[in-house]
């Protein structure tokens, strides 16, 4: 909305539309005192100008001035956000923006909050309370070094922290817990498991995750589906380490762990979709396949 007359006195507006016999409409609110601009407008600002004659015009210049120092300020909020923001697809979290908590403590405690409700904002939440950020804080961001803080800041969005990230879990995103299931990956290369999904397909980027499974269909287990004490080998890593040591090693999120599908050969693993492919099922680049979740 443009409002190129906001700064310009109502009086002298109306002597320039009389003397160039411009006709207005006078909307019949605007003497109703209910209103609090009205009563400003017809009862404290009369009284203020005259203790103070020119009171208002300094006003103006002021919140002018107030605004472009806010504009400042959010220009250098912004770009803090852009320093403080990281990413860990690595993680299984693929783009979700991550707050790296030594970066936002290396700022003073005023660019920190102001750093924390623009992530929150864009994100899309409700920009926090006074009280509410200060908790954010206490109990999320300055929490012990072990803690593993939950707090929610918004419907359906909680607030925790993860290898020193702060991050915003959303409620509506349905993780689907399955029993153990066989998988046809050649008649059925896509399973949708809740609002995600587990893909094969060409490989495409270079990495060392290209895997050469089995010409049969497979099984997808879950972690509560694996003994503890089993132990695994990945390829191009050294020894074999049970499934929690793997997944603590690759640094998955805990509310994630449950969830991943495992897939297998029979008893043996064949890989970790996003993380890892077990020795024995690693393949060439340029015949290799992969697996995304």
């Amino acid at each position: 909305m443009l409002r190129p007359l906001l700064n310009v006195a109502r009086a002298s507006i109306e002597d320039y539309a009389r003397t160039n016999n411009l006709r207005f409409i006078e909307d019949d609110s605007n003497t109703d005192e209910r209103f609090s601009r009205n009563f400003l407008r017809q009862r404290l600002i009369p009284m203020v100008e005259e203790r103070w004659p020119g009171a208002s015009e300094r006003l103006v210049e002021f919140v002018r001035d107030v605004a472009q120092m806010n504009q400042t300020v959010q220009q250098q909020t912004i770009e803090q956000l852009a320093l403080c923001i990281d990413y860990r697809p690595q993680w299984l979290l693929d783009r979700q923006p991550l707050m790296n908590l030594a970066t936002l403590q290396s700022l003073d405690a005023g660019s920190r909050r102001r750093v924390v409700r623009q992530w929150l904002k864009q994100q899309g939440i409700q920009l926090p309370s006074r009280d509410t950020l200060e908790q954010i804080f206490d109990e999320v961001v300055e929490a012990r070094i072990d803690a593993e803080p939950l707090l929610t800041v918004a419907p359906r969005f909680t607030l925790t922290r993860y290898q020193q990230m702060l991050v915003l879990l959303d409620e509506d995103v349905h993780l689907q817990a399955f029993e153990p299931m066989v998988w046809d990956w050649q008649k059925e290369p896509i399973v949708v498991l809740g609002d995600r999904s587990l893909i094969c397909s060409a490989k495409q980027e270079r990495s060392d995750s290209a895997i050469r499974l089995p010409q049969k269909p497979l099984l997808l287990k879950r972690r509560c589906h694996i003994s503890g004490d089993e132990k695994f080998a990945i390829a191009g890593r050294q020894g074999r380490k049970t499934l929690k040591k793997w997944l603590q090693d690759y640094k998955v999120p805990p509310w994630l762990r449950e969830y991943l599908p495992l897939v297998f050969d029979g008893d043996q693993m064949v890989a970790a979709p996003g993380l890892w492919v077990c020795d024995g099922y690693y393949g060439m680049e340029s015949d290799g396949l992969a697996l995304h979740w």
